[in-house]
Formats: C-alpha cells, structure tokens, sequence
C-alpha cells in the first residue's frame, strides 16, 4: 500500500539486439484516477489523481539581465530566475511541503519541511535502523517509562494514540490463555517469531511532519572562467530526515534553520516529557555528501568470511571529519546476535543448522578529515544447507543517533550466495 514500483524490460537475446515494443499494460487493481466525494465513498474519475495541498517549494536566483552568470549589482540590471521546483517524491495530498525553508547557499542545501506529512521510512515501516527480535510484550500496569512512551494526546480515534498503539502491540505479540493450569495462572505465548514486529499503523505517525533535504548542482565554469553550465536544482529530495522517536501530530519541521551543514528542526507538538511541550532537533547533514560505493555487495558462504562495504564522499566536502552510523537489517537472509553467533562458529560446519546466514552489524564508522572514504565488514556464517533463492541484507546509513537515512545514496543491499548445490535443504525455519 502507497507504495511505487518499477517495470524493467529486458531483451534476453543473446545474439541481435532487437526493439521492444510494449502497447498495453493490465493491473489487478483500478488505475484510473480518483476522488473522495463523500466519508469512505471512493468516487473513480477517468483523469490523473490529484494531490492536493501536497505542496512544493520553488528555487529562485537573481541573475544578469545580459548573461547567466549571478548578478551583484544594481536592481535595475538584475531579473529572478527560477532554477527549479522542488516536491518530495513520496509527497501525498495534504502533507503541505514548503511550510518552513531554509538555505545555505555556500554548501547548495535547502532544508525544506512538510509540516502535515505521514512519517514514513523508506519501506513505509517504523523509523528503525537497527533489527530487534526480543519479545516486545509489556507488562501492565505500565512503568513510568512505558507511560511516557504511551503518549496521552488524541488522535482521530476512541483511544488516545499511544494507548492505541499499546494496546494493538499486547494483543500481536501475547496471547493469554486463561486458566491454562489447574492453579488458575494464566500463561502467555509470545507470537512475535510467528507473526513478525507490529504492523505499520500509519495513524500512529499522521501529520506528525517530516524534513526534506535538497542538494544543488552548483554551476561548472570553463578553463576562461566563462560559464559552462549553470546551477540546477534536482526536483526531487537528495535526503529525507525523520527523527527515530516522531508519533502522530508532532509537527517536526514547524521551523527550521541551517548554517553549514548544521541544521535545526522545531517541533512544538512533540510531547515526550508532557503534553505539546515541544523539542528541537539539531542534525548535521554532512552525511548527504557520503554513499554507498556499490548499489549491491556481494559475498559467497563456505568463501568468504567477511565482506567488506565500503562507502564514500565526496572530495569537494572532505576539509573535515565526519562521523556517520551504519547498520543491517533483513531482507531474506536472516541475521543473528553475537552470541548466536559465537556459539555457531565454536560448531563445525555440518552441525550450523539454525545459525543464520550472517551477524548483525550496527556502528559507526569516521571519515578523517581528507579522507574520502571509509568501510565496515559483515561476517558471514558458513553451513550445509541448500537455499533455494538468494539472501539478501539490507544496508543503511544515518547520521549518529537517528534513524536510517532515507535517499537512494544511503541504502545498499548484501547479496549472499550459496555454494551448498550438492547438499539437502535443512528442515527448519530459521536458515
């Protein structure tokens, strides 16, 4: 759901490359455009669904009348020019992106803020950088810590939000049987290996806000200094920052401020120590000069024990050092804790049935001052078990203390190939 994909073509001839032609796609679902007239009455237009009060921020320059090179005198020999409009590329209707701007004009950064949007990561998931497989089941009556947690502030529901929330993640991860014993005690089964984390709620993070980052392409000059190309504005985010800790109606980004790579971020509706008592944020955002080297890694079990990832930046942002966080997550292989995975190496090979395929990896990694590159290792674990399809690790990058950043430059994928082609499959869930 509010999700977008990608349909890839491909020409599988070996021999003579030949034209594609493609003249009509068929979905399962509606595609035509849409419109809500009445409450949960979903009306079907034939015309592009529209994304009202999405918003957008527009990117203007003062240039000379007579070139396109900046102009730094007098008004009346200058004209604004726009070099560009600026939307989220995940923008939906009523997220109001462009309440607050700001810019740095030196490091070619707009910070722009969405004050209404839906809070969601890059796979419309909780904001998390880092896999927990501990029972998440709560104890009542809660601890102080937990209260808090639970937040009191209304949402479009008969509980408050928090409650809601509490409540929903009680009833995935337990299930009492009453009476299960001839005493009367009550036992509980955790379901959480069966049934996976807690669901996506989106009412849980509604017009809690979110910050988009965009990155100019400054202007590249001739050896004369003459004007080659001149500066342009991607319309599309570079970054998007979303704190680990946002829920529904927080209004993060209801101010923001930068200056270098220093930025500032209000949210006057957060209400982690009481209600509405508002936080700001500060986020260094050097990490939106830092990526991944490769879109895909790759490593072989029974070969390699490690794969190194190595990520860089870029050399005109490298005077200063720069500390950025990184972590693994699943995709389709599965990851186990150090201990796990001690006790799995200290097993010969033929005895590693249930151990995973790799060790969970969460740190941070600097780059010296200079420096235009740094890496990280992922241990892999070796066994005899034969997989039927390829395992893949999630790999993100944040900045210290937040969640994963979300943009294409910081997420990358572990492939892990098998060489068990002559052995059984293990009779097991957890490979």
């Amino acid at each position: 759901r509010n999700r977008a994909a990608q349909i890839r073509i491909c020409d599988y001839g070996s021999s003579i490359w030949g034209h594609i032609n493609v003249d009509h796609f068929v979905f399962d679902w509606v595609v035509k455009g849409g419109e809500m007239s009445n409450p949960g009455q979903n009306i079907h237009r034939s015309a592009p669904t529209v994304t009202p009060l999405a918003g957008a921020a527009y990117a203007f320059r003062r240039m000379d009348n007579a070139s396109d090179e900046v102009c730094s005198g007098e008004k009346q020999y200058c004209a604004w020019a726009q070099e560009g409009k600026l939307m989220a590329s995940d923008r939906r209707e009523g997220d109001m992106l462009g309440y607050a701007v700001a810019v740095d004009d030196d490091q070619g950064t707009a910070v722009v803020s969405a004050l209404r949007a839906t809070a969601r990561s890059l796979h419309s998931l909780d904001m998390s950088n880092y896999p927990h497989y501990s029972t998440t089941a709560v104890d009542l009556p809660m601890g102080e810590l937990k209260g808090i947690d639970g937040r009191t502030k209304l949402t479009r529901s008969l509980l408050p939000g928090g409650s809601r929330m509490l409540l929903n993640q009680i009833n995935m991860d337990r299930v009492s049987l009453p009476n299960a014993f001839s005493d009367g005690e009550d036992i509980f089964v955790d379901l959480t290996v069966a049934q996976g984390p807690r669901v996506f709620d989106d009412s849980y993070y509604e017009e809690s806000g979110a910050v988009y980052l965009f990155r100019r392409m400054n202007a590249v000059y001739g050896g004369l200094g003459d004007l080659v190309t001149p500066p342009i504005w991607p319309p599309m985010e570079q970054m998007k920052i979303l704190p680990p800790d946002i829920k529904a109606r927080d209004s993060f980004g209801r101010s923001v401020a930068i200056s270098g790579t220093t930025t500032f971020i209000g949210a006057n509706g957060d209400d982690a120590m009481t209600q509405n008592a508002g936080a700001a944020y500060t986020v260094d955002v050097g990490i939106q000069r830092v990526y991944f080297r490769s879109a895909e890694y790759y490593g072989t079990e029974g070969t390699d024990s490690i794969v190194t990832i190595y990520i860089d930046r870029d050399e005109d942002y490298a005077d200063e050092a720069l500390t950025v966080a990184y972590a693994t997550s699943d995709l389709t292989a599965k990851g186990v804790d150090s201990k796990k995975f001690a006790a799995c190496m200290d097993a010969v090979v033929a005895n590693r049935e249930g151990c995973g395929d790799y060790l969970q990896a969460a740190g941070e990694v600097t780059f010296a001052a200079g420096a235009t590159s740094a890496l990280f290792v992922v241990y892999l674990i070796n066994d005899k078990c034969l997989e039927h399809y390829q395992e893949y690790v999630q790999l993100s990058l944040s900045v210290p203390g937040g969640s994963a950043a979300i943009g294409e430059d910081y997420v990358a994928k572990l492939r892990i190939d098998d060489d068990d082609f002559t052995e059984n499959v293990c009779d097991h869930m957890f490979l």
